[in-house]
C-alpha cells in the first residue's frame, strides 16, 4: 500500500462548479505533488455519472496572495489567474486580513489524464 501525499477537498458546489483546495505534505513538495496534482484536477473535470453526464465544468481556485508556493502550484496546472481580490482572505497566523487570487480550470484546458497517479511515487 502507498503512502500518504496530502489530501485536496471540494467546496461549495454551485451548480456544475467547485473551489478546489489542496494540501501536499512537505516531503512531496515539487514534481510528485504536481504531477499528482494534474491527475486529481483532471480527474474531476473528466469524471462522468451513471447518464455519462460531467459532474464538474469547471473548478476554481482562491490562494492567498502571499502564498508564493500555491500560486506557482496553480500556474503550473494551467489554472487561469482572474486576478486579486483585496483583503478576501485571513491569514492564520495573525488573523489579519490578505488579499486572495481567483483562478480557474474548465474540462477543455485540462487532459484527460487516467492513470494511477500513485505509481508516480
Amino acid at each position: 500500500m502507498g503512502e500518504h501525499v496530502g489530501f485536496f477537498w471540494l467546496s461549495p458546489f454551485i451548480q456544475k462548479s467547485a473551489f478546489i483546495s489542496s494540501c501536499f505534505y512537505k516531503a512531496y513538495w515539487g514534481k510528485e505533488s504536481l504531477k499528482i496534482g494534474q491527475v486529481c484536477i483532471d480527474y474531476i473535470l473528466h469524471d462522468q455519472n451513471a447518464y455519462g453526464k460531467y459532474l464538474v465544468d469547471v473548478l476554481l481556485g482562491l490562494t492567498p496572495a502571499n502564498n508564493r508556493l500555491a500560486l506557482r502550484f496553480s500556474k503550473k496546472n494551467d489554472m487561469t489567474i482572474i486576478g486579486k481580490i483585496p483583503g478576501l482572505k485571513t491569514y492564520c497566523r495573525n488573523n489579519k486580513t490578505i488579499d486572495g487570487v481567483l483562478s480557474y480550470k474548465t474540462r477543455e484546458t485540462s487532459q484527460k489524464m487516467f492513470f494511477n497517479a500513485f505509481s508516480l511515487l
